[in-house]
């Protein structure tokens, strides 16, 4: 019999309904939000791009989570999986009362358990080890019960049939309970992964060094001042459960009632590619953010304060000091905390109180501490960087743009919004030319629209390009052997699409390694902010190229010129050629899948 609901209670369920979903869902947008539109100020991949393509830390720390979930999962099925036989299938003296102890070990909270846990990892020496969060979830009761529920449900007169037919007692687990206990395990492997994944007291309580601490502890300290790049590193922490939860949804919720209605390969195949997807773009991502947080780091020469007693003041030399828009600062470099660890900047305000020579008085600096002088880019707050020393001194030649309104003695030339110069100089210590070497011939406030090329960095630039080139083709690789496993992700077959799919999947990503092990890119041309920030190569390429070719009179400029295009020319033609040959790759796999599938059709 159908119930029929007055208006106003269906009214009244639907608000209720919405404002719980409401509340539940609410911090996950708030974790978008907040990760791609930071402070409402638009869109952006800033926070996105730090913590995914350029925090090395981040990542490893969540493939070593990742890891030990994995550990703790595979032991909890296989112990559950034969203490489920053992209890569901088997007398033994005491076996009720050994499964009603395993229900009262469940339900007892996990704080109960934590201190007989650390004195018992204690006698067998395994705190300040992964060991000692494996170990006690190795023997969690929730998937014992679990599986003795789900092979209860097995009538035994199957398993007395397998047993006269000469089956063993694996052969019957494996071949039997197991495949009829499909939703069950579903469940195990869910509730286990969850747990494992969001622990918090047990690292706490049996780790003390923070480098060991999973993902789920690591995130309280990341360090990080920037809210968007804190719930950045949220974002991530939240694809692995959401992912395993919608693609095994229907099994957690049929297994946790013992229904044992099996939902096929066909919507699994869906999980299957979101994940082999998902998982190849993240070891890209980890591959990726090492050479980028090597490059990007901003490379600085630093000083350490002088204090002078007389005048209870403390010095340094005047170009530590920053001239911005809302006052003075100093940039100090400190060993970051936390799970964004790496050396990083902070922005000190400050003010000058007197001049001496080149250096600048000033009060309250940590006496310690150590001071950016120069820097290879501009310096931003948070910024990773890495202390230098300048290499020896050694010929180079420079390309200055400078705006309208600035002049210098050198040969010239007119470009767009401002005049290009050639310097000649007998000494070029690198990496600072942005700063120390614009020092010596413009003020603070005129230098920061300059840009100052040092030709022995283009040079090396451009013999970098090809190598670029092929990196920009492997960097797709993966992407495209995604794609072509997906495809190849049949109902039945050998496997060997799936197999040689995989193989290439490795090969690109491996090849991808060790490419970028060999790239060096000079800091000088690097973008400030984003390595991926087209525009400021646009830009860089179009005032090289006008400059080589105004001085091309010059041997060295004309070689160089000749060099960056003949380079740039075949780094596109690899680019290119690489992306046709993938592209070339999977329309073979998708035609002969086809014609595989219309030669069977043909044949039934």
């Amino acid at each position: 019999m159908t119930r029929h609901c007055s208006p106003v209670l269906r009214v009244f369920s639907a608000a209720a309904t919405a404002l719980l979903l409401l509340a539940i869902l609410g911090p996950f947008f708030q974790v978008l939000q907040g990760a791609l539109f930071p402070q409402g100020t638009g869109f952006s991949l800033e926070a996105v791009y730090k913590v995914f393509l350029a925090t090395p830390e981040y990542l490893l720390v969540f493939w070593r989570t990742i890891a030990l979930c994995a550990l703790m999962v595979g032991g909890q099925v296989v112990l559950s999986v034969l203490a489920g036989l053992g209890f569901a299938k088997y007398d033994f003296p005491g076996k009720k009362l050994w499964f009603f102890l395993l229900l009262v070990v469940m339900v007892l909270p996990l704080q109960v358990t934590l201190v007989p846990n650390f004195r018992i990892l204690g006698t067998l020496n395994l705190l300040d080890t992964q060991w000692a969060l494996v170990l006690p979830a190795l023997f969690a009761p929730l998937g014992t019960f679990l599986m003795t529920q789900s092979f209860r449900a097995v009538p035994d007169e199957i398993l007395e049939a397998a047993q006269l037919d000469g089956a063993s007692t694996f052969t019957i687990l494996w071949r039997i309970l197991v495949p009829c206990g499909k939703n069950g395990l579903a469940c195990v492997i869910v509730l286990t992964f969850l747990e494992a994944w969001n622990m918090v007291e047990q690292p706490m309580a049996y780790l003390k060094e923070p480098a060991q601490y999973p993902l789920s502890v690591s995130l309280a300290t990341t360090g990080a001042r920037d809210q968007a790049v804190q719930l950045a590193c949220c974002l991530l922490a939240l694809l692995p459960p959401l992912l395993l939860f919608l693609g095994l949804h229907k099994e957690l919720v049929q297994g946790i009632a013992l229904q044992e209605d099996w939902a096929g390969e066909s919507r699994h195949r869906g999980f299957s590619r979101a994940l082999a997807i998902t998982l190849a773009i993240l070891v890209e991502c980890t591959i990726l953010s090492g050479m980028i947080s090597r490059e990007m780091a901003i490379q600085v020469t630093v000083a350490s304060p002088r204090h002078d007693q007389e005048r209870a003041t403390d010095s340094l030399p005047l170009d530590a000091f920053r001239q911005e828009e809302d006052g003075t600062f100093l940039y100090l470099l400190e060993e970051g905390t936390g799970l964004l660890g790496s050396t990083q900047l902070r922005r000190v305000s400050t003010d000058i109180l007197s001049l001496e020579g080149e250096r600048a008085f000033t009060t309250g600096l940590e006496q310690r501490g150590s001071y950016v002088v120069y820097a290879s880019r501009p310096l931003e707050d948070e910024e990773w960087a890495v202390e230098t020393v300048p290499s020896d001194p050694a010929p180079d030649t420079y390309l200055l743009w400078a705006p309208e309104g600035i002049e210098l003695d050198a040969p010239s030339a007119s470009a767009e919004g401002g005049t290009l110069y050639l310097l000649p100089q007998e000494e070029a210590p690198q990496p600072f030319l942005e700063e120390r070497e614009l020092a010596a011939l413009f003020p603070g406030e005129e230098r920061r629209n300059c840009r100052l090329f040092s030709l022995g960095d283009v040079e090396q630039f451009a013999r970098q390009l090809p190598l670029l080139g092929v990196v920009g083709v492997l960097a797709l690789a993966p992407l495209a052997c995604c794609a072509g496993l997906c495809l190849s992700l049949g109902k039945r077959g050998k496997g060997r699409a799936k197999v040689l799919w995989i193989l290439l999947l490795a090969a690109s990503l491996g090849g991808l390694f060790l490419l970028l092990q060999k790239a060096a890119l000079p800091a000088s041309l690097l973008p400030p902010e984003t390595i991926f920030d087209l525009g400021y190569y646009s830009e860089t390429f179009r005032l090289l190229e006008n400059g080589l070719s105004a001085f091309s009179d010059s041997d060295l400029c004309g070689e160089l010129g000749a060099l960056l295009s003949r380079q740039k020319a075949v780094a596109l033609v690899i680019f290119v050629g690489g992306c046709i040959a993938l592209s070339a790759g999977l329309l073979l796999g998708m035609g002969y899948k086809r014609r595989k599938t219309f030669c069977k059709e043909k044949i039934r």
